[in-house]
């Protein structure tokens, strides 16, 4: 019986993987079914299949996540579902095995209070980030757009109003939210809303002035008299509240390179980071120096990284930094896109499971030390120098 039973198996086994592929294909075959949250009209998004070639700059198209896509396929909802049940089963055994040891019912959310405290004061200054962001870089353009072509000192107004913008991104959006943060003590969880939202808006309102001051400049008054000002409707869309566009991310977990995975992880940051960093510093030095545009590319995402893990963590610790820019940059020119096979997808997420267990693990340390041994007079030295290289604690 042995053997018919395992035969079953199998034929059971191949008749779920064949049919799995079979779904995954018609889904691949078929037209997106697109719809539209911001209008062509009102948003500025394309009905098209793909993006224009990247010389063209980038074109939105209203599409779902690729999750959202394979969650259609009735066999991939059902592992969906499988991994949700596993992991109602493992808090279920959690609370059953403390409640045994303690006695009672045991269900603490002390972690989960402390590191999402403060929220006052992080939904007030979300607000005060979201609003400023909405109106002061719209405002500035508005005001620079409507009289940029009748006037008669064009540079200096634009220095003028690109001088205003670039106080408001420095101090206001800038240094601002990073002072409340710091001055606060806002907790970890609280401190990353606070920060990453204005890392967002930070790019949201430059990318937002980079992509429209082509148009003024390029504008002819000859042909027409009425200036093509982006509506509010059309920047308070473009600002992840009505977002058509749910490509944030490609099938990062099949990459069998760095690159492939640096650019499918976070498409966002990726597209924003190559049309205004990189193909900034080949327009500067030539095409020839790809190679100092991808490594000033790594350096500033890089520094950005650190910046917010120093902010919101309270102390300045830069693992993350030298793992980016050594191992990061040093894997994306090893595993590169020539890479091909399974193997490389298993040595990919090898490396990057033990970046990652690393850098948690460093930080983890670095925090630990710092609440266990605090000095009473810092200097300056104390501050950038690792508090886990002196702190030693008794148990």
């Amino acid at each position: 019986m042995k053997p018919a039973f395992m035969q079953r198996i199998d034929s059971h086994f191949t008749e779920f993987v064949n049919g799995l592929i079979a779904k995954s294909v018609q889904l691949e075959s078929s037209p997106p079914a697109f719809q539209a949250v911001c209008s062509e009209k009102d948003g500025g998004f394309k009905s098209k299949e793909s993006r224009a070639p990247p010389e063209h700059g980038k074109v939105f198209v209203a599409r779902k996540s690729v999750l959202d896509e394979l969650f259609e396929v009735k066999d991939i909802r059902t592992i969906h579902h499988v991994f949700i049940a596993f992991f109602i089963m493992i808090i279920l055994c959690t609370l059953i095995v403390d409640s045994i040891d303690e006695g009672r019912l045991v269900v603490k959310f002390d972690l989960l209070v402390y590191v999402f405290g403060k929220s006052s004061v992080v939904a007030s200054t979300w607000l005060y980030m979201f609003l400023s962001t909405l109106t002061v870089p719209y405002g500035l353009f508005l005001l620079w757009a409507q009289g940029y072509h009748g006037s008669s000192h064009k540079t200096i107004r634009s220095a003028f109003f690109g001088g205003l913008f670039m106080i408001f991104q420095i101090f206001g959006l800038g240094v601002g939210p990073a002072y409340i943060a710091v001055a606060y003590n806002l907790p970890p969880a609280s401190a990353f809303i606070v920060i990453l939202e204005q890392v967002r808006l930070l790019m949201k309102g430059y990318s937002f002035i980079r992509e429209n001051t082509s148009r003024i400049l390029s504008f002819t008054p000859q042909k027409t008299n009425t200036v093509q000002v982006p509506k509010v409707s059309q920047y308070l869309c473009s600002i992840m509240l009505r977002f058509a566009d749910r490509m944030f991310y490609k099938d990062w977990w099949n990459s069998k390179s760095y690159a492939r995975y640096f650019r499918t992880s976070n498409v966002v940051v990726h597209d924003w980071l190559y049309y205004y960093a990189y193909r900034d510093v080949l327009w500067l030095f030539g095409k020839k120096f790809k190679a100092v545009a991808m490594l000033s590319v790594f350096t500033l995402s890089a520094i950005v990284h650190e910046y917010v893990l120093a902010v919101c963590f309270g102390y300045f610790y830069p693992v993350l930094f030298f793992f980016y820019m050594g191992f990061g940059t040093l894997f994306n020119f090893i595993l590169s896109d020539r890479r091909k096979g399974p193997i490389w997808t298993m040595i990919l997420w090898l490396t990057l499971g033990l970046g990652i267990t690393m850098i948690h693990y460093l930080y983890s340390l670095e925090w630990n030390a710092h609440k266990h041994c605090p000095l009473k007079n810092p200097t300056f030295l104390d501050y950038v120098k690792p508090r886990s290289w002196t702190c030693h604690l008794k148990v």
